[in-house]
């Protein structure tokens, strides 16, 4: 399968899928997700670790929340 047929067969899925969850709910879910994770870990400074498959943006989502005790810019 050559790249214009991938494409093409991209377009076709996302024009016949389904939204299961809008933006504001996805967000609410990480919003909960990064309360509960400075909950379990305010006394520690945890590192951050990202699995690539299917990570990449929920890791980003709750860096953005701020799940560690200090922002980066705290840090600099």
């Amino acid at each position: 399968m050559n790249p214009p047929d991938r494409f093409q067969e991209a377009q076709t899925v996302l024009q016949n899928a389904d939204c299961l969850f809008d933006a504001g709910t996805v967000n609410a879910a990480y919003d909960r997700m990064a309360r509960a994770i400075r909950a379990e870990y305010a006394a520690l400074n945890p590192v951050v670790l990202c699995v690539m498959i299917g990570g990449l943006i929920p890791t980003v989502e709750l860096i953005k929340r701020q799940i560690g005790r200090a922002s980066c810019r705290e840090r600099v």
